[in-house]
């Protein structure tokens, strides 16, 4: 099963030591959905637990939830380990971030290559 959804919004920031990369269709006529992807700021910082991934609530987030991730200019794709509880049989989130303007995009891809420095083969970045 394949969750996809056209983001109004989508950013990353940095606060209370997190770095939190997100996107959602806030505003929109389609049925509301919202993802995170975060982790710890700072990439030494031994506490850190890895990528925590949520969609839409926070019953449907965890850590080692998120398998990959691919984002270029105009998509951002989000592969799972498992499914979620509200969404049974989920393997992938899909973003089309196409409305977005292009600065918001690349600080979601500086941001995801923060959260993903200890997994770069799980990030596939698209500069076209």
């Amino acid at each position: 099963m394949e969750i996809h959804f056209n983001a109004t919004e989508l950013g990353c920031v940095e606060e209370n030591d997190a770095l939190i990369c997100g996107a959602a269709n806030t505003g929109s006529a389609e049925p509301y959905h919202y993802i995170t992807i975060q982790g710890f700021a700072d990439p030494e910082d031994e506490d850190g637990s890895g990528i925590h991934f949520e969609i839409d609530d926070q019953i449907n987030g965890n850590y080692n939830l998120l398998a990959s991730c691919s984002v270029s200019r105009s998509e951002l794709r989000v592969e799972l380990t498992r499914d979620v509880d509200w969404y049974p049989g989920l393997e992938r989130v899909v973003v089309d971030c196409s409305a977005i303007p292009s600065e918001q995009v690349d600080e979601m891809i500086a941001g995801l290559q923060r959260l993903f420095h200890d997994r770069p083969a799980d990030l596939h970045v698209a500069r076209a």
